[in-house]
């Protein structure tokens, strides 16, 4: 167990990191080599010089400019120039888009001018506006059909390639920046328990640390690669909990202490790799208080002295019913940036949450140089993007875009077919398979295409046969009457089939990338070599690969 110092490494930034614009703000100490400048560079990437440019910019900002710095919009409907003059109006670091602020059917195309429009409405500043999006892959792809279909965590853990998890990172990082977007809220670094797990499951690599652990490291580094801010969450680990704060608080029986055992590894691999932010959960502790880990000082001291983050502390959405149910508007994000966030994520009432802010300012509960501290991490993160991404040296954000991708030299489709080959996993039945002449699919309708399809390149049709059951996440069935059940979502969810079809295989996603590693395997022409990365009931899967 871990020795916890709990001295507030926040606190003692704070002295380092402000900056001055007028007789009320005390000069801050010149750089020198024990600065936060340099341990922030140390542990997240950003490097001393995005922090001393931004240091620059953030002595200019007047308070009102400094509350806005703290916060990401969250916005209503799917107009881009409205929330482009909600940024301008609040100062604000920038926004976060979801899928329903996109018009259906919207592609890439609509995307890329959908950000610029948006960037453009946030006028020109001192510091690049922030784009944001939760684009992880599997279940949560706020962009549909405008990106690529990337598959959960959960996929890479059953792989177990860290350099095949680096390329497509790299690949879906770079097409997220080329989309307009400076940062994506992943990757997940929660240890999942699987089947009890309602909110994190397969969005992670797996129960292990160490799968956790590999995943996640090579997922910062190729995001890194891509120019793309990324982050790691939910600190301090949502993977074993049994509530989903999406609804309502869940409470952990863990201690810090025993966080710090059992699910940290993975949040020390991301710090290690370079991620330049960590996104905080919801979830009570046990014997740290009452409030929830987003507004809690252990919770992000912990994060500073423990795991040596010195970073942009980011909370998760405090729209969600884990914080929404219990603190009035506005002041969720007061206890927030209090605790210790640098960033308060899509407050539920804007404008009672900036007036909360400047009230809390005006009185003292929120000191100047502390907010300055925050902003000035922010804003280094923010020139990070734009430098990393090849935005140049300039600090203007502006209606410029994000700059240019970093393409790997294989191509998407190569890279997400690899994953897909690399991580299908036997859970019963043989490695490989007696090619099939002919099959019956029934399931799910969309991969069930995408399955004839690649069955088809193949030589084997799809008009009788060998019977292949495809059974997603929602999918209750055993798979009784199939000789092949393929499980799109948790392995979990097909282990009773295991009992019935001589063959069971899980893909953890329904895109073509998977079904092509199905057909391949169902022709004959590949030999699964993944590992289950989860622990489940009764099964015992072959040792393949």
């Amino acid at each position: 167990m871990r020795a916890f110092r709990f001295l507030s490494a926040l606190t003692a930034s704070v002295m380092v990191l402000a900056g001055c614009s007028g007789p009320d703000r005390p000069t801050p100490p010149p750089a020198g080599p024990n600065t936060a400048e340099e341990s922030s560079s140390a542990s997240s990437g950003i490097s001393e010089e995005d922090l001393r440019k931004a240091r620059k910019i953030v002595e200019k900002m007047s308070d009102d400019q400094l509350v806005g710095a703290t916060i990401m919009g969250t916005y209503d409907g799917a107009d881009p120039a409205a929330a482009g003059q909600m940024i301008k109006k609040h100062s604000l670091s920038g926004v976060i888009v979801m899928g329903y602020n996109l018009p259906d059917g919207t592609g890439p195309e609509q995307v890329k001018d959908y950000t610029a429009t948006l960037r453009k409405a946030a006028g020109k500043r001192a510091w690049p506006v922030q784009l944001s999006v939760d684009q992880e892959g599997g279940p949560v792809a706020r962009l549909e059909s405008a990106a690529y279909s990337f598959p959960p965590l959960m996929a890479f853990g059953a792989a177990g390639e860290p350099e095949l998890t680096e390329q497509a990172m790299t690949v879906q990082g770079g097409q997220l920046a080329d989309l307009g977007f400076t940062v994506n809220w992943a990757p997940v670094a929660d240890v999942t328990l699987g089947k009890k797990d309602p909110a994190v499951n397969v969005r992670a690599a797996g129960d292990s640390q160490k799968t956790v652990s590999a995943a996640v490291e090579s997922a910062v580094t190729g995001y890194q690669k891509a120019g793309i801010a990324s982050s790691a969450k939910h600190f301090p680990g949502h993977g074993q909990l049994t509530v989903d704060s999406h609804i309502d608080l869940p409470e952990s029986k863990k201690t810090l202490e025993e966080y710090s055992d059992t699910e940290w590894q993975p949040f020390e691999a991301a710090i290690k790799a370079g991620v330049p932010s960590v996104l905080v959960g919801h979830m009570r502790v046990a014997r740290a208080g009452d409030k929830p880990a987003s507004l809690n000082p252990k919770v992000y001291d912990a994060l500073r002295d423990d795991l040596g983050f010195s970073g942009v502390a980011v909370t998760d959405g405090l729209n969600m019913g884990a914080i929404t149910n219990g603190v009035p508007a506005g002041e969720e994000t007061v206890e927030a940036l209090k605790a210790g966030a640098d960033l308060a994520l899509m407050p539920p009432d804007l404008e009672a949450a900036v007036q909360a802010v400047k009230k809390a300012m005006d009185s003292g509960e929120l000191s100047a140089e502390d907010m300055q501290a925050k902003a000035q991490r922010v804003v280094a993160m923010s020139l990070w993007q734009q430098r990393a991404h090849g935005g140049g040296d300039s600090a203007e954000g502006g209606d410029e875009g994000a700059g240019n991708g970093k393409a790997d030299k294989k191509s998407a489709d190569e890279i997400f077919n690899e994953v897909g080959r690399e991580s299908l996993t036997v859970l019963a039945g043989s490695c490989s398979a007696e090619p099939a002449k002919s099959v019956s699919i029934s399931g799910q309708s969309a991969a069930a295409e995408a399955l004839k399809k690649a069955l088809k390149k193949h030589g084997i049709t799809a008009d009788g046969g060998t019977r292949v059951r495809l059974v997603d996440g929602t999918d209750s069935s055993s798979g009784g009457g199939a000789d092949v059940v393929v499980g799109m979502g948790g392995p979990w969810n097909v282990a009773p089939a295991a009992r019935n079809a001589d063959t069971v295989l899980a893909t953890y996603a329904d895109s073509k990338y998977a079904m092509n590693a199905v057909a391949a395997y169902l022709a004959g022409k590949l030999e699964a070599s993944a590992r289950l990365p989860v622990s489940v009931s009764g099964l015992k899967p072959p040792k393949c690969g």
